[in-house]
């Protein structure tokens, strides 16, 4: 009877926990961490006040929970597809050929590209997202929770596949060109309204986020395909002066 009572109140106290947690993301998307009161939080989430203290030792601790629990949720869907770029980089030598090394490199970066393009079209990013662009804006210690957690790896493994690939650039450009096409992505949510009016559409289906993917594939692409020097005889003569 004792371990059937202990287990009822360790149950109920992943609900009370999971509850804040929902709560909480809710409000600090909405209003940001300095203007949400505990209070605010606790009604949110139908519980005590006093157990934010005793789950999370205070509103700090609660936000910090927040993004570390944002930052787990986005690796766990985008951790897979990071491997199988890393597992391709691997597989592939410094001597592979240009044309071979795009063709096992870049299928690997467009299902990454595809997966966050549809996961940030969805509803369902609407206060991660915001989270996450509040902490981009006005940065806690909690963006190591973001950046360590999925930021910072889907930027090392878009700048390993430009630095492979875009071999005619140096490092910052390989780093500015991995930031770009992550922008790409965050555009669709961060920018969403904007975009949806531009484009036309009042709703997003399968069919319009097949139509986003298919663009930003193109761009990706184009972006990680070497520029080759023009030859000179090609070039158009300049017209004679005087």
């Amino acid at each position: 009877m004792a371990i059937t009572t202990a287990r009822a109140a360790e149950s109920r106290g992943d609900q009370t926990r999971e509850s804040l947690l929902v709560a909480a993301t809710t409000a600090f998307a909405r209003d940001g961490f300095h203007a949400v009161t505990t209070r605010q939080i606790a009604d949110l989430a139908h519980v005590n006040q006093a157990l934010i203290g005793y789950h999370f030792g205070g509103k700090e601790g609660l936000y910090a929970a927040v993004v570390e629990r944002v930052a787990t949720q986005i690796g766990a869907h985008t951790g897979p597809l990071l491997g199988r770029i890393e597992s391709a980089l691997e597989q592939t030598r410094a001597e592979t050929k240009p044309a071979e090394l795009q063709d096992r490199l870049l299928p690997a970066l467009l299902e990454l590209t595809d997966a966050v393009a549809a996961l940030l079209l969805h509803d369902d990013s609407v206060e991660w997202m915001q989270l996450i662009l509040r902490e981009q804006q006005m940065p806690t210690s909690a963006l190591d929770s973001l950046y360590d957690g999925f930021m910072g790896r889907i930027a090392a493994a878009i700048t390993k596949v430009a630095r492979r690939l875009r071999v005619d650039q140096d490092e910052t450009a390989n780093r500015v060109l991995a930031a770009t096409i992550m922008g790409q992505l965050v555009v669709l949510r961060s920018g969403h309204a904007g975009f949806m009016r531009h484009v036309g559409w009042g709703e997003i289906d399968d069919a319009r986020i097949a139509r986003v993917q298919q663009v930003l594939r193109g761009n990706v692409t184009v972006l990680l395909t070497p520029t080759q020097a023009e030859p000179e005889d090609a070039r158009p003569a300049q017209a004679a002066k005087g």
